[in-house]
């Protein structure tokens, strides 16, 4: 078994935040893998990798288990129909629609087998918007399972796109059984042969992935297999992922947090991947407290997006906070048998983070990134994490703030510099403005949209985030999107994010957005809607009293409006463009 590091050596930040260099084998030696030795240039699609560790379980689902050897062949023979639909033709896009489980795995991999560029679809978006996914990328064929078929046949009828449906036979033969391990034991098994010449994947690309669209119509971000190398490689190192590790997946496949960060990741080291079908906060605090499911498949690693853990503390409070005995359970249980748990996709509130840490132990270790580079920062596996804060830039990334054509900071997994002339120290001074990242984990172009691609790259081939980021005390921190979390005000620049962690803090407050007004005197106002409690009326005198002890008086909102319930995607992302305009229409 093994994984490929990228370098000789990597830097690690010990808990007293200083830096020691660790070999290739007492890498090895200390987290018991093999580092790969191969001399190897180009990108190594995951299904180029299972050869490594055939006999390992790959995928479990709600089906059974799945070797690497099994999902292997299940991915050949679908690629097998692939080549033909498609007439020996490579990069053309197949879009997939699969469920969440062994056969997306395949689907994905019999693409990347034939040489085409996957294009992920999620089910839980409507069919027009699908019809637009498949138009705008020019697919050619779409991959679905028998439960999407006649949904999929109506979109494929309308857009001119071949459909395949993939066989269950190939996901149920794949199930481990127990006369496969009998025979497991005493057979010698062949090799797993199958792809294009290893040298041509440094040259091609391999995924769409469409962006929420929460600020625009969204845009098809390309990613190459060398992106997607960079990005997993360094996901790998910062976060000392191993080949012993099993991460419960309960997120959607068509977002880089689902498919790179949980999926591909695990995959690429030999490790487990245990995927729910949708997330339900019952059934992941049964893996996380290995209730019912067997040591063996007992979990490692648990990721999830802010509105998840919500779920799951309303899930503790309801089922497991009877008492000090279970308490002490739960939090002895994460706390020991759990080495990681990560939250991203959207910003994580400070009252969540400090509740989570009470309940189970972890500081949820924050990191940040996007469609368009995967992840960027990151907080530190060992060592302090703050709430609020993003950390610093993962192995291989670049980033810089810049503001008013000035780069104020810059830095890299090394360390972060000072640029701007001021001679104010960093730990007394706050540096704001775009932050903008580079590296081999940017993507590479927005499908057909060269005039966009265009205008999110620097003259010096930076790539512009449109996030509105801070430098202060050795750390980044993002204060949200610059065209809607920004609020300007006054000549202020209030960040959305920071106004919404305050007011959460609000014992009546369950969940909030804060949107800017227009304002023909201010520019722009602060505005609030808020899921209230419904145990004390909120309005916008009691608010403000509330909280001018703990914000500016021009942070504090000037007007309120109560809901049941915001909106919010699939990874907990709100569109404050629709929101605004609907709770608050001109």
């Amino acid at each position: 078994m093994s994984i490929r590091i990228c370098s000789r050596t990597f830097i690690c930040k010990t808990l007293q935040s200083t830096f020691r260099q660790i070999s290739r084998r007492n890498y090895a030696q200390r987290y018991n893998v093999i580092v790969e030795t191969s001399s190897l240039k180009f990108p190594a699609p995951g299904f180029r990798l299972a050869s490594q560790w055939p006999e390992r379980i790959a995928i479990t689902d709600q089906f059974g288990d799945y070797s690497y050897r099994n999902v292997f062949n299940g991915s050949k023979t679908l690629a097998d129909t692939l080549t033909e639909a498609l007439e020996e033709k490579v990069q053309e896009r197949v879009s997939f629609l699969c469920k969440n489980d062994a056969s997306y795995i395949m689907t994905l991999w019999a693409c990347w087998m034939t040489g085409q560029i996957g294009v992920p679809l999620n089910p839980h978006h409507p069919d027009e918007m699908l019809e637009y996914f498949l138009l705008d990328s020019e697919t050619s064929v779409l991959v679905t399972t028998n439960e999407y078929a006649e949904r999929c046949q109506k979109i494929c009828e309308k857009t001119g796109v071949r459909m395949v449906i993939f066989d269950e036979n190939i996901r149920n033969s794949a199930i481990i059984t127990a006369e496969e391990n009998e025979k497991r034991k005493f057979e010698s098994l062949p090799s797993l042969k199958a792809g294009l010449n290893p040298n041509l994947y440094s040259k091609l690309d391999a995924l769409i992935i469409y962006t929420s669209g929460s600020t625009a119509m969204p845009k098809g971000v390309v990613l190459s297999h060398a992106n997607l190398h960079a990005q997993v490689n360094a996901m790998i190192r910062a976060w000392e992922w191993t080949s012993k590790d099993s991460i419960l997946h309960a997120l959607p496949l068509h977002h880089v947090h689902g498919l790179t960060n949980a999926l591909l990741t695990p995959l690429q080291c030999g490790a487990r991947c245990v995927m729910l079908p949708k997330f339900e906060a019952r059934k992941v605090w049964n893996y996380l407290l290995a209730v019912k499911i067997g040591a063996f498949r007992r979990i490692t690693v648990f990721t999830g997006v802010p509105t998840m853990y919500v779920k799951l503390i309303e899930e503790y409070e309801k089922s497991l906070n009877t008492s000090d005995r279970v308490v002490s359970y739960v939090k002895a249980s994460c706390s020991q048998k759990i080495r990681l748990m990560m939250c991203g996709s959207a910003p994580l509130p400070e009252p969540i983070f400090e509740k989570w840490e009470h309940i189970t132990g972890h500081r949820l270790l924050e990191r940040y990134g996007m469609s368009e580079m995967n992840m960027a920062l990151s907080n530190p596996l060992h060592g302090e994490r703050r709430p609020g804060f993003v950390g610093t830039p993962l192995p291989g990334v670049n980033v810089r703030i810049w503001d008013k054509d000035n780069v104020l900071v810059q830095g890299n997994e090394f360390g972060t510099k000072i640029v701007t002339s001021d001679n104010i120290s960093p730990k007394d001074s706050k540096y704001v403005g775009e932050l903008q990242t580079k590296g081999e984990n940017v993507f590479k172009q927005y499908w057909k949209k060269p005039d966009v691609t265009a205008e999110v790259f620097t003259k010096d081939g930076w790539f512009r985030t449109g996030d509105t980021a801070q430098y202060i005390d050795g750390g980044y921190k993002i204060l949200g999107r610059s065209s809607v979390d920004i609020i300007k005000s006054g000549g202020y620049k209030i960040s959305a994010l920071f106004v919404e962690t305050i007011l959460l803090q609000h014992p009546n407050i369950k969940d909030i957005a804060v949107v800017g007004l227009p304002d023909s005197t201010w520019g722009q106002q602060v505005a609030a809607v808020i899921v209230s409690d419904g145990s004390e009326p909120i309005t916008v005198t009691s608010l403000k009293e509330w909280a001018k002890s703990k914000l500016p008086s021009y942070s504090i909102p000037v007007a309120v409006k109560i809901v049941p319930e915001i909106p919010r995607n699939l990874m907990g992302k709100v569109n404050k463009k629709e929101l605004l305009a609907k709770m608050f229409p001109l």
